[in-house]
């Protein structure tokens, strides 16, 4: 056993005996025994350690008296061997170099030489300095052109009134400028507004339309949603009620309402709820904080809309509505998207199709078209919202637009190079 293995059973016997017991005098013993023969061990080794470095010194002063009982001349010679083989290396490595500079010296010598020296001319043979202007000339001409064809044949978009009435087979009868976007109603928000000059002119146009007519119906739609149709259904609205028209809007977008947003209204009932129901129409009219504006709005959108503008009960409530209202404006759903509108044109005397500047596609021109030439639809107009004054046409296009005098409020002119390179 080992000497701590015997601590341990020391340790071990101690808590069970005395120190007196045979068990505990045995195993002091053997611990006494297990340390002389480590002692024994220890001083042996050292023993052994001493007598080598003894033996090691010996060797090493052995070598030493070799080392100096050699010949003075032997000592020389290597001495003189060493310092030849070092000049010897130095020397070959001087006769590469001189070889590389010799062969560096004969490349550099030119193959050719001069018959005749160079002689400055009147003017420079290049660059061509008329050629550059040309080029140059027709470079910053016919980029920009090419760039302005490239982005009018790109643009989908319906971008001025020129444009629009050249492919429309209907008359383009307004414009409606571009107002601010937290005012849906600037012809009573802003009644000295360019925008609600614009539908004073158009007021004007439906009356001469409407010859004769003392109350009158008209209907506004487009061809997708956002191109403005109830913005301008609203305002038009209004603006009959400035000049003391009795004037009611209906909100016959069952699928898609907004006036109720537009006037802060509640939409739980509506003209859904009158078709749909035994409910009188006269009970859903909203009053509005206007004189001469009531609204009747759209009501929860229902699961058939076109089906109930198709029933006999919505004529009905048309023909008490026009008999009741001297104006009655239709704010009707996209035509190009829901079929219940092309029933509505049978109620309306004028129809406006609505076209967004920078928004509608000139896909969509067609639709209008189409409506006159294979709906049989009569009296429609087209109507061009969102216009900008500052896009590149200025104020006197021809649809009522020039005002410009006599306190109304103008737009911010925009410079020339702006409407160029910004048109949409």
């Amino acid at each position: 056993m080992s000497l701590s293995e015997l601590q341990s059973e020391k340790l071990r016997l101690s808590a069970s005996f005395s120190d007196q017991s045979p068990a505990i005098k045995e195993i002091k013993t053997k611990i006494e025994n297990t340390k002389k023969v480590l002692q024994e061990n220890v001083k042996s080794a050292i023993s052994n350690s001493q007598n080598l470095i003894n033996e090691l010194n010996r060797q090493i002063r052995l070598i030493e008296r070799e080392i100096n009982t050699l010949p003075e001349t032997e000592r020389q010679l290597l001495s003189i061997q060493r310092q030849f083989s070092i000049n010897e290396n130095i020397y070959i490595y001087l006769l590469q170099k001189r070889a590389e500079a010799e062969i560096t010296r004969v490349s550099n010598i030119p193959k050719n030489s001069i018959l005749d020296n160079a002689r400055a001319g009147v003017s420079p043979i290049h660059p061509k300095k008329q050629i550059n202007l040309l080029a140059g000339l027709l470079i910053g001409l016919i980029l920009p052109a090419a760039f302005i064809y490239l982005k009018d044949l790109l643009n989908t978009k319906v971008k001025d009134p020129k444009e629009l009435e050249k492919k429309l087979h209907i008359p383009l009868i307004g414009l409606i400028g571009r107002g601010e976007q937290d005012d849906s109603i600037p012809v009573l928000n802003s009644p000295k507004s360019v925008i609600t000059e614009g539908f004073r002119s158009l007021r004007a146009d439906v009356n001469y339309l409407t010859t004769n007519k003392e109350k009158i119906t008209i209907l506004f739609t487009s061809s997708i949603s956002g191109e403005g149709k109830t913005y301008t259904s609203i305002n038009m609205a209004a603006v009959y009620s400035l000049i003391d028209k009795k004037t009611i809007i209906l909100g016959l977008d069952l699928r898609k309402p907004r006036i109720a947003e537009e006037f802060g209204l509640s939409n739980k009932k509506g003209i859904s709820t009158c078709l749909s129901s035994n409910t009188p129409w006269q009970s859903v009219v909203h009053k509005t904080a206007y004189n001469n504006l009531d609204v009747m709005l759209s009501g929860p959108i229902p699961p058939n809309p076109a089906e109930l503008l198709l029933q006999d009960k919505f004529a009905q409530m048309m023909s008490e509505i026009k008999e009741t209202y001297d104006v009655v404006i239709m704010d009707c759903p996209p035509v190009g998207l829901v079929s219940e509108t092309k029933h509505l044109f049978n109620y309306s005397d004028v129809n406006f199709f609505v076209f967004r500047q920078g928004f509608s596609t000139k896909n969509n021109i067609q639709i209008a078209n189409n409506l006159v030439e294979k709906g049989g639809v009569t009296k429609l107009y087209a109507l061009l919202n969102d216009f900008h004054i500052g896009s590149g046409y200025g104020y006197g296009y021809g649809y009522g637009y020039g005002y410009k005098s006599y306190g109304y409020y103008k737009e911010k002119p925009v410079s020339r190079w702006t409407r160029i390179f910004k048109r949409k």
